[in-house]
């Protein structure tokens, strides 16, 4: 009986506690803007074999994300690789895009669910991995 008691008292207390924490409200340096960073992942190997060409990454970047992301964005060439259950691994060309947005994050994530369903449609891939980072600030250096 008395654990049960201690143990709720502790409990409340707890609760009480962190009841009482509040969010800081994450700001930028005087100069910089939060945004929130978007990198995406694209293999560029179709399903039949052959690969996307530079002509048809370079169409799908021009139609299909410049248009959603005009303020810009950078491209990197990457190796991607991975084990398959059967240990064999796996590598594949991709491209890098990252992209940087204002927040708040539901925005960047429509416009990105647009890119990736067009990309799996349109070359036959499997989705798009992405990686997405909240809190961040950019700014140019004017030195």
């Amino acid at each position: 009986m008395r654990i049960s008691v201690a143990l709720s008292a502790l409990i409340i207390g707890l609760l009480v506690y962190t009841g009482c924490i509040t969010e800081t409200e994450f700001q930028c340096p005087e100069g910089l803007q939060e945004v929130v960073r978007f990198e995406l992942f694209f293999g560029l190997d179709h399903a039949d074999g052959r690969s996307v060409s530079p002509e048809e990454w370079d169409a799908f970047l021009a139609d299909t994300i410049t248009p959603r992301f005009p303020q810009g964005l950078s491209v990197l060439e990457v190796k991607g690789q991975w084990q398959r259950p059967d240990r064999v691994i796996e590598r594949e060309n991709t491209k890098m895009v990252m992209l940087v947005t204002p927040p708040p994050i539901e925005d960047g994530m429509t416009l990105i669910d647009e890119i990736s369903q067009e990309y799996a449609r349109r070359f036959d891939q499997d989705p798009v991995f992405r990686s997405i980072s909240q809190n961040e600030c950019v700014g140019l250096y004017a030195g």
